[in-house]
């Protein structure tokens, strides 16, 4: 099957906070914990919930970064979904949309970041 990401994933993981939108306006006032970004890029993540999120519905992602990178508030829209077998949980894909640019500097410096570490891992 061909690849149909437009940019490239780096499997790290950082702890997500995520809320659903209410009614695509409002965010209701609980928020899912316990959740975990298994890939990023500059266009979406595979977040880890343990909580299923509607294919289709809009979300939003304190994505909480290692080291001293901000934590980053962005909005995405669920893409697919999956139940992991034996571990109560759901997989979901999740495109980002109208991303500020000061949020896609933020998350373009920590994935040249985890890259760098990912060449000095490689190099040892």
């Amino acid at each position: 099957m061909a690849e149909k990401r437009k940019a490239k994933r780096l499997n790290h993981s950082d702890e997500v906070e995520i809320t659903i939108f209410a009614d695509g306006k409002r965010f209701p006032k609980e928020k899912i914990v316990h959740n975990l970004s298994k890939d990023i890029s500059l266009l979406g993540a595979r977040i880890k919930a343990d909580t299923y999120l509607p294919i289709n519905s809009f979300i939003k992602a304190e994505i909480k970064l290692k080291a001293t990178h901000p934590t980053i508030t962005i909005v995405g829209q669920v893409k697919w979904i999956k139940s992991i077998k034996n571990e109560n949980c759901y997989e979901a894909g999740v495109e980002f949309v109208s991303t500020p640019k000061d949020i896609i500097k933020n998350l373009n410096d920590y994935i040249k970041w985890l890259e760098s570490l990912d060449n000095k891992d490689g190099k040892d």
